[in-house]
C-alpha cells in the first residue's frame, strides 16, 4: 500500500452537516481510483495525505512522519503573511500589519484605495457585518469602521491571530473568473489542462516553501490566495472526476523517493 488518504474522523459521521458535500463523493471517487481511504493510518501505508477542516494550531496537526505535508508545509501555504512576499506582484495589492488602527487607514489612503478588504493572515471574517455593501457581509473598509474590524478580530484572536492582511478591494465582477489550481509535487493541475501564466509563475516562486501539496485560487490575471488544500473543494467540478486522478498520478504509483527527500529536508 503506497498512498492512503486520511480523513478527519468526524467526517465519517453521516450526521456531520458538511458530510456529503465535503467528503462523501471524494472518498467514493478515491476508492474507485484504487486509493485507500480511512480515518486511521494503516501500518502498510508508505505515504499519508491528510484531509480535514481548517487547522489553527500545530498541536492539532498529525505527526506521523509518513504524512506528505508537514505542519511547516501547512503553515507556509495557509498563512498569507508567509507566502505573500514571494508573490507580491502576482496577487491583489496587499500589505501586512499587526494592528488595525488609524495608521492602517492612513496607509490605505496613501495607496489610493477607495475600499480595502481586511482579513487575518489565515482567514477572513464573513457574514457578520450587515453594514457592508457586499453580498456576503465582508470585512470591507470603510463600509465597516477600522475600530469595529479591530474589535471583531480581537474577539476571534484565539484562531485568527495577527498579523492582518489589508488588500485592495476587488469587485465581484473582477473575481468572477476565479478558479482553483491544484499544486502537487510542484506540478499545477486544472480540469481544463490549461494553467495561466500567473499561476505557473507563482508555482515556480513558491517552490522555496518546499510544500509538496497545496492549491492556488486565481483568475487568469492574478492570484487570489494560496491554501494547504486539506479542506473540501468549493469547486465541485474537480471532484470526483479529476482530483483522484491527479493524486494517483503523483503519489500512488510506487514509492516516490522525491517525497521522502522533501520530507527529510
Amino acid at each position: 500500500m503506497n498512498l492512503q488518504i486520511i480523513y478527519q474522523s468526524e467526517c465519517f459521521e453521516p450526521s456531520t452537516p458538511d458530510f456529503h458535500n465535503g467528503w462523501l463523493n471524494e472518498m467514493d471517487a478515491m476508492r474507485k481510483c484504487g486509493i485507500s481511504v480511512s480515518d486511521t493510518p494503516h501500518p502498510e501505508a508508505e505515504q499519508l495525505l491528510y484531509r480535514s477542516y481548517m487547522i489553527s494550531e500545530e498541536k492539532d496537526f498529525p505527526t506521523d512522519p509518513r504524512y506528505i505535508s508537514r505542519w511547516q508545509d501547512y503553515h507556509a501555504t495557509n498563512d498569507m503573511s508567509v507566502y505573500l512576499p514571494l508573490i507580491q506582484d502576482l496577487t491583489i495589492p496587499s500589505f501586512v500589519t499587526y494592528e488595525l488602527n488609524r495608521n492602517t487607514v492612513a496607509t490605505i489612503k496613501s495607496l489610493g484605495w477607495k475600499r480595502a478588504f481586511v482579513r487575518s493572515s489565515v482567514k477572513s471574517l464573513k457574514y457578520m457585518f450587515p453594514e457592508s455593501h457586499t453580498e456576503e457581509d465582508l470585512p470591507v473598509w470603510p463600509d465597516v469602521s477600522i475600530e469595529r474590524l479591530a474589535e471583531a478580530y480581537k474577539e476571534e484572536r484565539e484562531t485568527l491571530k495577527p498579523p492582518y492582511i489589508v488588500r485592495q478591494f476587488m469587485p465581484k465582477q473582477t473575481m468572477f473568473q476565479e478558479d482553483r489550481y491544484w499544486i502537487i509535487k510542484h506540478h499545477a493541475y486544472h480540469r481544463s489542462g490549461i494553467i495561466p501564466e500567473v499561476v505557473a509563475k507563482a508555482v515556480e516562486r513558491l517552490k522555496t516553501l518546499n510544500a509538496p501539496y497545496y492549491v492556488i485560487d486565481a483568475t487568469p490575471d492574478f492570484v487570489v490566495e494560496v491554501n494547504p488544500g486539506v479542506s473540501s473543494d468549493p469547486y465541485p467540478e474537480n471532484i470526483p472526476l479529476f482530483f483522484p486522478r491527479w493524486i494517483k498520478k503523483e503519489f500512488a504509483l510506487g514509492t516516490n523517493p522525491s517525497i521522502r527527500a522533501m520530507r527529510q529536508s
